[in-house]
């Protein structure tokens, strides 16, 4: 949170007055305190006590005067700060009773309201409300809590002395006890927006994948893991500068904000380097160029695993390497080395049958007779083999890998193999939600609760429902792709499968969308076949016409709607973009 910035600056000015005390020619600057001129009169959690209205229905309300009608006031630390960008446009003030979001329309406010240090807000006049659940303060934005420009904020906000970062108050708990909180609408309302920390906590794929995606829009979701396996989860906007580094590896503390989005908890970081401590950090790879001797993706002369790594792309590519392990479940960083436990959905490739490195390796999605006639699970004796097999060059478990397969040849040369399909004929733009892919770099609109990735039966889809606790919630959110690069493209069409047993809202309020890179509105796309209702059998919701975009640059994605009158359960898979 670079509060060592600060104190080292503070540090500088009293060494200097230290170092020239006799000397009276000096004009030295004063270390100038600031002192507030209101006291607190009310504690944020009597705030929000007072007008607290649970977390089922965002609503908006003006702050009174107290009892005897004076404004109100509140206090507390600054717990959060948005150097880096990940709590934007907004502060975090905790006293020793809760804590809560204060929204306001400027950037740099770590500058003049700094972590660890107390700010006192007359907050009578001002808005209070939820969004998604989380309770804030702010002024009105279309009806939901937004921010309040900065001179509003200036006239309402007096900060009292320097920072004190050890005046903060420490709340150890642990991951059970936050998750019981959830259904104690005191304790979920008293713990919302707290500074906490997390003791003997684990990054789920530490050391392996990054806390955003960078180029993504919005916000990317990981996980804190336990001792006991209990999980937290983790928002990260892909806008802060943070957004590329790797997750630390191994068992540590945790210093964050407890936020709330939707249903459920989300943990948030001003900056994990400082907030993280007793974990090992591991330097994020640099991307090397494309070995000269990397191969041209052909069947005779096929990329080899050091050239998918360093950037080949394309589809319909060969790429050649060792069968050495495989991924059991959704990370990459749990990759076996060996035949124990193996499944036939997916293998590892190296450069060499000794490899015991993941990141030396890239992850292939068998699809097919592939799974029967490659993966370990049927056929262990395959491990160490030179396989080459034909592609399309796409992330997979968040690394470089090959997906889409269709065709194998054993050896260092490509080559059709019996009993295996043609290579396809149909120019595959973009393909992702694969029933193989065990993790998806979708976008899900900042994780309200609705989206999910599931797997049922070996098989993985989208999985989206706003239905909890026995009540429908109504919702409009999205799933959507990174920017999809149409620009060669002379056409497009898009298809997926689908299903939906219970249908109420679902026709209605959900629809696959589509928009340019760059926009913020989306535009809805009809889908020609629904599923039938009363069973969970995916169907192909048919071709839908993307030729408007063509020769640009895209995201498609997944509109979900729902009411307090139905909460339907979609599940989509296999989308394909084809020419």
């Amino acid at each position: 949170m670079k509060l060592n910035k600060f104190l080292m600056a503070v540090a500088l000015v009293a060494g200097a007055a230290t170092m020239t005390g006799c000397d009276d020619d000096f004009d030295r600057p004063p270390v100038i305190v600031p002192e507030a001129t209101i006291e607190a009169n009310t504690t944020i959690l009597e705030l929000k006590e007072q007008y607290w209205q649970g977390t089922t229905s965002d609503f908006l309300t003006t702050i009174g005067t107290t009892d005897t009608g004076e404004h109100v006031i509140i206090g507390g630390r600054v717990v959060s700060s948005d150097e880096d960008g990940n709590i934007y446009q907004r502060i975090v003030l905790e006293d020793e009773t809760s804590s809560i979001f204060v929204r306001i329309y400027s950037t740099k406010l770590f500058e003049s309201y700094q972590y660890g240090q107390e700010v006192r807000i007359d907050v009578t006049g001002l808005l209070i409300g939820t969004y998604r659940g989380l309770m804030m303060i702010g002024v009105d934005y279309n009806g939901s809590v937004g921010g309040m420009d900065l001179d509003v904020f200036q006239q309402r906000a007096q900060v009292n002395g320097l920072p004190d970062k050890a005046a903060i108050p420490q709340y150890v708990t642990t991951i059970s006890d936050i998750k019981s909180y959830l259904t104690d609408q005191t304790q979920l309302m008293t713990w919302q927006s707290r500074l906490i920390t997390l003791e003997n906590v684990e990054f789920v794929g530490g050391g392996s994948e990054m806390f955003g995606t960078p180029g993504a829009a919005n916000y990317t979701t990981r996980q804190l893991k336990d001792a006991e396996g209990n999980t937290l989860d983790i928002s990260t906007s892909n806008k802060c500068t943070f957004v590329n580094l790797l997750m630390p590896k191994g068992s540590g503390t945790v210093n964050a904000i407890l936020s709330y989005y939707g249903s459920n908890w989300q943990l948030v970081f001003s900056d994990p380097e400082t907030d993280c401590t007793g974990f090992t950090w591991v330097d994020t790879p640099q991307t090397p160029d494309v070995p000269a001797d990397g191969g041209d993706g052909s069947a005779e002369t096929p990329y080899t695993v050091q050239a998918v790594q360093a950037g080949a792309a394309g589809t319909g590519k060969w790429v050649t390497g060792y069968i050495v392990g495989f991924i059991p479940d959704k990370f990459y960083d749990q990759a076996v080395f060996g035949t124990e436990g193996a499944i036939n959905t997916n293998i590892l490739l190296a450069p060499a049958a000794d490899v015991t490195d993941v990141a030396a390796c890239i992850p292939v999605a068998l699809v097919g007779n592939l799974r029967t006639a490659v993966g370990l699970g049927d056929h262990p004796e395959n491990l160490g083999k030179q396989v080459t097999i034909y592609g399309d060059l796409e992330k997979y478990f968040g690394q470089p890998g090959l997906k889409n397969t269709s065709v194998y040849a054993w050896g260092d040369k490509g080559g059709e193999t019996p009993d295996v399909p043609d290579t396809p004929t149909g120019n595959v733009l973009y393909s992702a939600l694969g029933e193989t892919d065990a993790t998806i770099d979708w976008d899900i609109d900042a994780a309200t609760g609705v989206w999910s990735w599931k797997e049922y039966s070996g098989k993985h889809y989208l999985n989206a429902s706003a239905f909890g606790n026995d009540a429908a919630i109504g919702v409009t959110t999205y799933a959507f792709s990174p920017v999809i690069d149409l620009t060669a493209a002379k056409s497009a069409k898009m298809t997926f499968d689908h299903a939906a047993k219970f249908q109420t809202t679902l026709r209605t309020l959900c629809s696959a969308a589509v928009r340019e890179d760059g926009a913020t509105e989306w535009t809805e796309l009809a889908i020609p076949t629904w599923p039938e209702a009363d069973s969970w059998t995916f169907v192909s919701a048919g071709e839908i016409d993307l030729s408007a975009y063509a020769g640009k640059k895209i995201q498609v994605g997944f509109k979900y709607g729902s009411s307090t009158d139905g909460a339907d359960t979609w599940e989509i898979k296999n989308l394909k973009i084809t020419e």
